[in-house]
This record gives C-alpha cells, structure tokens and sequence, in this order.
C-alpha cells in the first residue's frame, strides 16, 4: 500500500453511499481527505464529521458549479499537501422513457452530473495530480456496458464516463506516471437506488412531458416501474464492501488495475454471456422489460378458454349430425368451415374469439410494438394454417391410407405433435404460450379488465393453478426413471414401422426364433423381454402392448395361446 502520510485525497458525492463510506476507510488509513457534498448541514456530512478525525474536510461542493470547484481546489492548493488521488464518484440516475421530460431537460441534467460535472473536476485538478504522479478514479457501472430499457440517460452518460477515463489513460499516461482508474460496480443499494425518491421524481417528469406523449403512455404505465423495482430488489445488494475494497485499491494500491468490475460471478457469467449474444437475442430479453403493462392471465384460464372455444365448435357439430346422419362423413370439413367462419367473425376483427370474449380477454402481439399491441395480419392468418392441420389430423384419423404422401403427412404431423407436447412442459412450467403455434408467431391472452384478471374468478380455477404446480413436481420426479434406450426404441419403431388402426384383426408375423432375446415382431434385442408360458416365445413389452392396445386379443402363431393382457410381468391366458 502506498504510504498515506501527507497526502491529500479529494472524493466527491460523499453524502451517503460508496463516496460517504470510501472517505471513512480512507481517512483511518491516515490520508488527508476533501469529501465533496452537496449538503454541508445533511445527514451525511455531519456522519462524516462524527465519526472520522480532523484530516477530513468538509468541502461544499456542487460539481455542476465551476465557482465551488474552483473553490475546492484553491483550498487544497493552501494547504501545501499533494493532491495524491481525485475520486470522481458523484453521479445520479433517473430511470424513465428517453422521450418524458420538457425537450431534453432530463438528459442534460443527467449529463450536467454524471459526464460535465466529471471533466470540470478533473481539469481542475489535472496540475496538481500531474506534480504528484497521482491517480484519477473514476466510477463508472456496469450499466455503461449493458444498457436496459428505461436507462437511456444513465447509461449514456457512464458510458461517456468509461470513454473519458480511456482517453485520460491514452493521453496521459505516455507522458506521466499517472494512472486513471475505472470502477465499473453493478445494483448496490444507494440513494441512486431508491425506489420512494425515484418515483417522485418520475411523477414530477412525467407532468412535464407534453400532453400527446402522456396520452400514449398513460397513467397504467407507471405500474410497469414497479415491476422494475421488484427486478432491481431482486438483484440489488445490500452490501458494497466490495466496491470499498476496490476503491482502496484503486487509490492506495501499489500496481491498480485498469479496470474493477465489482460483481459477482453470476453477473460477470450474464455480463459476458449479453456482451457475445447476437444484439437480436440481447433486443428480444431486455424489450420484454419494457413491455406495455399487460394483465397476462394464469395457466388455468388460457386452457379454460381453449376448452371453452374447443366445446362451442364441437357442440355445433353435434347438433349438425344430430339433424342428418350423413353428415358424419364430412365432420371435419364442418369443423374446419365453423371454425374459419368463427375467425372471420371474432378474430379478424376483433382479437378475440368465443371463449375470450367469456373471460373478458383479447390477444396481444408481443411482437408488436405499437401502444395497442394488436395482431398483425400474418399472426391472424397463421390460425388458419393451424385449423388446416387439425383438418389433417382429422381426416387421416378418421380414413387411414397407404400412399406415400399420407404417410409424409402423418410423419409431419407426429412432429407437431411431438413438440406440441414439448411446449406444454414449458407452457407449465412458465404459463407463456400454450401451443407451439402461438409461441412461433408470438401470440399471447391478456385481460381486458383493469384489476388482475386472477381475482376475479372462482376458486377451482386457482385449484387447477395448484395442479399445474403438482404436475411440474410429479414430472421432475418421474422424469430421472425413464429408460432412454426404451423411449428412443419405441419412437423408432413408431416412426418407421408405423402400426395402424384398422378395426380389423391382426395375426403376429411369424418369425423363427434365433436367439432367446430376439421379439418375435421386430426381431430386435427385446426390451424387457417377458416370456410368455407354454412356448418361451419371447416379445418386446412395448411391441405386445402396442397390437394388445389395438387389437384388443391376439393369439401367439406359435402356440395359439390367447393373449388379451400385459403388464410388467406379460399373463397369458387359455380359452
């Protein structure tokens, strides 16, 4: 550590925080300290007084006025001690939409503090830190990296300051021993960070936007900052020792860093992670913070409201075939023409439909960024496309053919299922995006009400919430026991060797047995290989269950012995 005696260190913005905290360390370690406040009378400065011994200054000082500067220095120049270090660590944040305010009344004063107020103070002090060889800390945020929604100005302007301390480094130190210093910290709790002053000074910003900006935001878009608070307590810590350390080190330290990054390890991970992704990726994660305020409905009401739209078109249906039986040929294309009847009624005109008009929600875009956030054209046609497959699906369900194009379909439409059921995981696990549909168009339900739409429905809506829950725990259970060879093995066999409803019975291939492992039906290694009495035949469980659940009884070509059940110990029985 460098030796303190006789030096003086002048810190600015140390009315609370890290600048209040960094001039007690320093001034036990014996330095000479100038603690620039803002307040002379505050809380902070007679702390400072208090605790710390007669070395330390009381010094008024408003970096944003040059004559209190200038007047600073005079004094330091008076005292014939070297100015050994310059902290520049007064700043403040406003965190509101980069269009609120009168003109740019909210930049400039951002600007005047946290960039200007940084270069009026170190052109003051550049001669006499030059005589001493000493060092300029500046403190930057991590935020000069990263930049979040409704962070505009403070970003900007640490930015500014992290460029500034480059240039200084560049220019000064080739010719001089000086050495420039950035602090970079992250969300530490101080009066920058405080949630009451910060929504104070939002409101009083807000009455000062001109009339057609505040129309567009509306007063429902101050419920978005505190879900911005709620973010920050999240990851907001308490203590900042950390930063003090570094701030030592970067002031009394014998080889500084350049740098101090004072994180974590999770958010150094997230820091790089944001730094290297694709700037698409970085848009989509931090947009979604900003987002219009939206009453996103829980998991029980969006499936409440399919199953609502699901049984108004099934009912028509019904009551259709109810009139005349030769409609039953031609239930699926009913359903398809009910359903793009429906669309043109309710969704194309009205992002709605029967079972959201009963809940009082609508769709939401989440890819429109507009204030209404309405679908797009392409959004509501791409329901079309999804009620063209579920006319697939019916169709080949209800007449199975061989020809080859039907086959591509049906494999198509595995697939689709297939992650159907992927999404429905992740739809439980998050409540975003109920089918793989709306999750590729970024389509989800929000309510229309005023108040959250999870107050006002009945309580066996929030039991089948509760269920939800119950399913997530029951699969992180099962989910470690399967088999993966077993599961890849049937999904093989399903794929390629397709097995289909007929109605119609379905006598086993016959197949002379090799080996005592190989299955009589896919002449693989079996799989939980059971041996059924009175021929040792051997069968994959999967394979027998597959014909039992189609076919219902089947007999063995082997030995004719009647089969009509299986379970994890394969029974037969005798007619």
């Amino acid at each position: 550590m460098i030796d303190p005696v006789g030096k003086i260190v002048l810190i600015t913005g140390c009315d609370s925080g890290f600048g209040n905290r960094l001039a007690c360390r320093l001034d036990r370690m014996g330095f000479h300290i100038y603690a620039g406040v803002l307040l002379p009378d505050g809380d902070g400065a007679k702390q400072l007084q208090r605790k710390c011994s007669n070395r330390l200054k009381i010094m008024q000082m408003d970096v944003t006025k040059p004559e209190e500067v200038n007047n600073v220095v005079e004094q330091i120049k008076q005292s014939g001690m070297p100015l050994w270090a310059l902290v520049n660590n007064a700043g403040i944040g406003i965190s509101v939409p980069f269009d609120w305010g009168n003109d740019i009344d909210v930049y400039r004063k951002v600007f005047d503090v946290n960039i200007f107020g940084v270069v009026r103070v170190t052109k003051s002090c550049i001669s006499l830190l030059r005589q001493s060889n000493g060092r300029i800390v500046n403190v930057a945020s991590l935020a000069a990296r990263i930049t979040s929604p409704l962070s505009s100005h403070y970003s900007m302007a640490k930015h500014s300051v992290r460029v500034f301390s480059d240039a200084l480094r560049r220019e000064i130190g080739s010719s001089s021993k000086m050495k420039i210093i950035t602090l970079e910290p992250s969300f530490y709790r101080t009066d920058i960070i405080n949630h009451d002053s910060m929504n104070r000074m939002r409101r009083k910003i807000f009455d000062e936007t001109p009339e057609d900006i505040r129309e567009n935001y509306g007063e429902k878009y101050f419920r978005i900052f505190d879900k911005s608070n709620q973010m920050t307590e999240s990851i907001i810590k308490n203590d900042y020792e950390a930063v003090i350390e570094a701030m030592i080190m970067a002031v009394a330290g014998e080889n500084p860093k350049l740098y101090y990054r004072c994180c974590n390890y999770y958010e150094v991970i997230a820091f790089w992670a944001l730094s290297h992704m694709p700037e698409i990726i970085v848009d989509y994660s931090m947009s979604s913070l900003s987002s219009k305020n939206q009453h996103y409905v829980g998991r029980a009401i969006q499936l409440e409201i399919a199953e609502l739209d699901n049984y108004f078109v099934n009912n028509i249906v019904f009551h259709l075939n109810s009139i005349s039986e030769s409609t039953y040929r031609f239930v699926p294309e009913l359903k398809l023409l009910i359903q793009t009847l429906l669309w043109y009624r309710k969704l194309y005109g009205n992002d709605s439909s029967i079972g959201l008009d009963i809940f009082k929600c609508r769709y939401y875009s989440s890819t429109n960024q507009s204030s209404s956030n309405e679908l797009s054209l392409i959004q509501k046609c791409s329901y079309l496309l999804k009620y063209s497959l579920q006319y697939l699906q019916d169709r080949l369900d209800q007449y199975p053919s061989n020809r080859r194009w039907t086959q591509m379909i049906e494999k198509f439409l595995l697939y689709y299922r297939t992650l159907e059921m992927l999404n429905l995981y992740v739809f439980i696990y998050n409540g975003k995006y109920r089918t793989i549909h709306e999750r590729l168009f970024g389509i989800r339900i929000v309510s229309q009400r005023q108040q959250s739409s999870d107050s006002i429905f009945n309580h066996s809506f929030l039991n089948r919430e509760l269920m939800w829950n119950a399913m997530i725990e029951v699969l992180t259970t099962l989910i470690p026991f399967i088999t993966t060879t077993s599961l890849y093995r049937s999904i093989i066999k399903r794929i390629y060797y397709p097995i289909r409803l007929t109605g119609q019975q379905q006598n086993l291939q016959e197949k002379v047995q090799t080996k005592s492992n190989r299955c009589q039906i896919c002449d693989l290694p079996a799989v939980n290989a059971q041996a059924i009495p009175n021929c040792r035949h051997i069968y994959c469980y999967f394979c027998i269950i597959h014909i039992l659940f189609e076919d219902g009884i089947v007999k063995c070509d082997h030995c004719q012995v009647s089969i009509d059940s299986a379970d994890k110990l394969l029974r037969t029985f005798h007619n």
